[in-house]
């Protein structure tokens, strides 16, 4: 029988990370956090451990900019430590499930997970 876990969405609130603007930290306390990435490459971005076991974070691309990317850092994730996401489509990021030990994807638009 495959894990199961209880869904649990932090809060129905979303954060707002704008390039240049932003502090560093993506929130463990909101469901949504949205990246404007403000024509440029964004980095330093960084995801701590989630809540609780079965915890959902969405992270999305949500002002376009062509040929750069977003790159966070997670502390514990499942097949690496960075994420990297394309910001030249409106939606892409990646969807998370908190396992208790790492950050499992569940879901990558235009992501990918490398080990840096």
């Amino acid at each position: 029988m495959a894990n199961s876990y209880v869904r649990y969405i932090a809060d129905s609130e979303y954060e707002t990370k704008e390039r240049g603007v932003s502090t560093s930290v993506v929130s463990v306390n909101t469901y949504l956090t949205r990246i404007n990435p403000d024509g440029d490459n964004y980095t330093g971005l960084t995801l701590a451990n989630g809540v609780r076991p079965g915890q959902l974070k969405k992270i999305i691309i949500f002002n376009t900019d062509a040929a750069t990317t977003t790159t966070i850092t997670v502390e514990n994730l499942q097949g690496g430590n960075t994420i990297t996401i394309n910001n030249d489509t409106l939606g892409n990021g990646v969807n998370l499930v908190w396992t208790g030990i790492v950050w499992a994807p569940n879901e990558l638009l235009e992501t990918t997970i490398t080990t840096v």
